[in-house]
């Protein structure tokens, strides 16, 4: 059965779809017929919400949904359990189903330039997730199953709202990428200070205990600090 979207057309044994740039809103309660896509491409459209449609694509790897004018996402996303990569990037979602645990293959989730003031805590369950975007949102803070995703190599929080981080962070300390202008965090977990203090490159007055933790370090470059140690740890010269 062959599928008509704008002026393409795809049949039954398509694997692939890319309809970007076409400004559409909605898309043709046929396109689930293409049970064999694994790759569709949607994003630069003008979608206010993912047809139901497409979720019943459940051979779907790969899914582009960025640059639309998305406020929600339906329950049945959920259904896309083979999902390896979604972008939901540059959208206007303000939340997220609690179904998106089902996506337990994401290695790539792209949630960008929303509108986002939470994660929901089912979002520990991605333990094959690689990358994970959440960037310039309106997130206050981080669910602590965050800190589940063990095998994450790359998290770029900036440009939130966060004033505050769980100390489960720690077990993904690595992935973490953030730079010294896009933060306002007051809370720091005194188990992190340091490690998030290097990583934003902020002035250091005072060194956290667990310092003397970190036995496996050869080297901390402090040279940006102004440090003021205690008279105990001050050695003479002479």
């Amino acid at each position: 059965m062959s599928v008509v979207i704008g002026r393409r057309t795809f049949n039954d044994d398509t694997t692939t779809v890319d309809l970007i740039f076409n400004q559409l809103t909605k898309l043709p309660v046929e396109i689930r017929n293409l049970v064999n896509l694994r790759w569709l491409d949607l994003s630069y459209n003008l979608l206010t919400t993912p047809p139901v449609e497409i979720c019943n694509l459940v051979n779907l790897q790969v899914l582009y949904l960025d640059n639309n004018q998305l406020t929600s996402l339906p329950v049945e996303i959920g259904n896309l359990v083979n999902l390896k990569t979604l972008n939901l990037s540059k959208n206007q979602l303000t939340s997220l189903p609690v179904e998106i645990e089902n996506l337990v293959n994401l290695q790539h989730l792209n949630l960008s330039y929303n509108q986002l003031t939470s994660l929901p805590a089912e979002i520990g369950k991605f333990t094959r997730l690689l990358y994970l975007w959440i960037d310039d949102n309106q997130l206050t803070s981080l669910p602590k199953k965050i800190g589940k995703l063990v095998n994450l190599e790359f998290l770029d929080l900036k440009n939130n709202k966060l004033t505050s981080l769980p100390v489960e962070l720690l077990n993904i300390i690595e992935a973490l990428y953030i730079d010294n202008t896009s933060y306002q965090i007051n809370n720091i977990p005194y188990d992190m200070e340091f490690l998030i203090f290097s990583k934003l490159n902020k002035n250091l007055e005072n060194l956290p205990l667990t310092l003397k933790t970190l036995y496996l370090c050869n080297s901390i470059d402090l040279t940006k600090h102004t440090i003021k140690l205690p008279f105990s740890c001050v050695i003479e010269r002479y």
